[in-house]
């Protein structure tokens, strides 16, 4: 299983990379909330169809909402392969 969280400021390429990567066979999920990012994160690890998984989230979130580093730890304390981009 992996997750890649992509965020940068407005018009980055994240969209456009979200694409690619659906092109490349990941599920996307483009201009997510950050409060949805663990609901979404804890249904790709109990589905056996997403084996991967990208993100987008826009980074005009503070960080009380969202903190990419304090997710991704939780995440691999649940062996979860998770990265994290910024563009």
């Amino acid at each position: 299983m992996s997750l890649l969280i992509l965020s940068g400021i407005s018009g980055a390429g994240k969209s456009t990379a979200c694409n690619v990567l659906e092109d490349m066979g990941y599920f996307c999920i483009d201009n997510l909330i950050p409060s949805l990012l663990m609901p979404i994160a804890k249904l790709q690890a109990e589905s056996s169809s997403i084996e991967n998984m990208v993100v987008v989230i826009d980074s005009k979130f503070d960080e009380k909402e969202f903190n990419a580093c304090k997710f991704a730890s939780r995440l691999f304390t649940n062996h979860c392969n998770c990265h994290i981009g910024f563009s």
